[in-house]
């Protein structure tokens, strides 16, 4: 079932604000979304490699977990300063803008 928009709070601009607990919804689980993600990355994986991840299979797995973590960490402040300038740009319309066009 589609989730329905729901508008950010604009503590989310302080990325140190205490986040609200979280609230029961219609919403798909997020677990079962990302059970279901990794099963398809499984899948993916064995297609490419003829193999599963295993261990002791000629790679550190320290350093692959790092290189992702630090492209995940880039991934999620792309997707803040996105949300950020999205949130300034309701807040702070341009003045060719209908809202203040009239």
């Amino acid at each position: 079932m589609p989730a329905t928009k729901h508008s950010l709070p604009h503590h989310s601009l302080d990325l140190n604000a205490k986040e609200p607990d979280p609230q029961p919804n219609i919403n798909t689980a997020i677990w079962d979304l990302v059970i279901a993600d990794m099963r398809s990355r499984d899948n993916g994986g064995h297609k490419k490699y003829a193999t599963r991840l295993q261990a002791f299979n000629g790679r550190d797995a320290l350093v692959d977990a790092y290189q992702e973590a630090l492209d995940l960490a880039v991934y999620l402040r792309q997707a803040i300063e996105e949300r950020r300038q999205e949130l300034l740009s309701i807040d702070n319309p341009p003045f060719d803008s209908p809202e203040v066009a009239g």
